[in-house]
């Protein structure tokens, strides 16, 4: 990965450590080695992106579906 934009959140250490054994282990320590802290801090960042919007999706199915319950009653 080359010229990254700077994601607008720096992970913490601890964070960027527990990402480390996650991608260890997924990946493989060599393809690890061959990322930089910022690629993994991206990759964290992505992450974090994804599942924010995954958390809004379902927040708002629950509300159309607490909206139509609410409807048929």
């Amino acid at each position: 990965m080359n010229h990254l934009s700077r994601p607008p959140v720096q992970l913490s250490e601890k964070a960027l450590s527990e990402l480390k054994i996650v991608l260890e282990q997924d990946i493989g320590k060599e393809a690890l080695s061959r990322l930089s802290e910022a690629e993994i801090n991206h990759i964290g960042y992505v992450f974090l992106s994804l599942t924010a919007i995954q958390l809004k999706i379902r927040i708002r199915e629950k509300k159309i579906k607490i909206s139509m319950d609410s409807l048929e009653r």
